[in-house]
């Protein structure tokens, strides 16, 4: 069944996603199928989150018209949501998603019945597949080392002591200045529209 499931996507229109078959050197459709099974049991826990607009509309039509939109679309996302935690999770197996080439998917959607699908499939992962497996496998970004408890060490900040020095004197902060305060004028004398307003020291104008 598991087989069926996934050649069936041979069918599929040419814009949509190569099909593919998980893979693993050693493992027969047998063991696949199983692995396949715990990782799509799984997945049924997997929830997306998607957040949708609330329609507010005096329009019963249009309320319900956003609500089939945002079950479709919920509908989408949970199932990206779910592919997507089932090829994770037969890659920890160590299973490649391996899409077919145009013309082993030529080769398959001429098979008229599921029996000779399966016996194709068999024969498929009869192969040496290592090298393909390996690519599939191989993440499209290196990962990076894992973080290890080092002294010195503050998440990315790497401190070497051979590179720090004591200051020849004290060390003292200066004052934070703000840079807009040196584009005021220091009185009131310099500032042109503060000129003449109030009255002189001892006397009157």
């Amino acid at each position: 069944m598991a087989a069926v499931a996934v050649l069936a996507a041979v069918a599929a229109p040419a814009a949509a996603r190569p099909a593919a078959l998980f893979a693993k050197p050693g493992a027969d459709p047998a063991a696949t199928d199983a692995e396949i099974k715990v990782c799509v049991d799984q997945a049924q826990a997997i929830k997306a989150n998607v957040k949708m607009p609330v329609v507010v509309n005096p329009n019963p039509y249009a309320v319900l018209g956003g609500a089939l939109a945002a079950g479709m679309i919920a509908g989408y996302e949970q199932g990206k949501a779910r592919t997507a935690a089932i090829e994770t999770c037969m890659r920890g197996k160590g299973f490649g998603n391996l899409e077919l080439t145009p013309e082993e998917e030529a080769e398959v959607g001429a098979l008229k019945t599921d029996e000779a699908r399966a016996e194709w499939r068999a024969a498929f992962l009869g192969k040496d597949l290592g090298a393909r497996v390996e690519r599939a496998l191989t993440p499209a970004v290196p990962q990076l080392e894992e973080a290890k408890p080092e002294p010195l060490v503050i998440g990315g900040v790497r401190f070497d002591p051979a590179q720090l020095s004591t200051p020849a004197g004290p060390v003292a902060l200066k004052p934070h200045r703000d840079p807009r305060r040196a584009l005021r004028p220091a009185g009131n004398a310099q500032d042109p529209r503060r000129r003449g307003r109030g009255l002189p020291r001892g006397g009157v104008r």
